[in-house]
C-alpha cells in the first residue's frame, strides 16, 4: 500500500469566501468530479461573505489532496483551514 493509497480519516473544512452567485458550485465541484459525497455541508452567511463548513469522509490520500488543493484556489477565497476528525464516527 503505497501512501496515495492510505484511508485519511474524516476532515472538517472551512471555507471563508465573498458572497456571490457562483460561489456553492465551484466549491462542490471537486468533490463531484471525483465522486464523493459529503457528510456534511454548512453554508452561513455572514455580512458580504459565506462561511462554509464542509466535513469531508474518509478518503484516500490520492483523492483529498487534489481536492483540498482545488477548494484553496478558489476566486474570492478570504480564508481555509482544515482540520482531521480523528476519533469522531462517521456513520456508514
Amino acid at each position: 500500500m503505497t501512501d496515495d493509497d492510505t484511508l485519511l480519516p474524516p476532515r472538517r473544512v472551512r471555507l471563508l469566501a465573498e458572497a456571490e452567485p457562483g460561489l456553492l458550485p465551484r466549491v462542490l465541484a471537486p468533490f463531484a468530479r471525483r465522486g464523493v459525497i459529503l457528510e456534511q455541508l454548512i453554508v452561513t452567511r455572514q455580512g458580504a461573505a459565506l462561511a462554509i463548513e464542509i466535513v469531508i469522509p474518509p478518503l484516500p490520500a490520492a483523492v483529498l489532496r487534489p481536492i483540498t488543493g482545488n477548494l484553496r484556489q478558489i476566486v474570492g477565497l478570504v480564508a481555509c483551514t482544515e482540520e482531521t476528525l480523528a476519533g469522531i464516527a462517521i456513520a456508514a
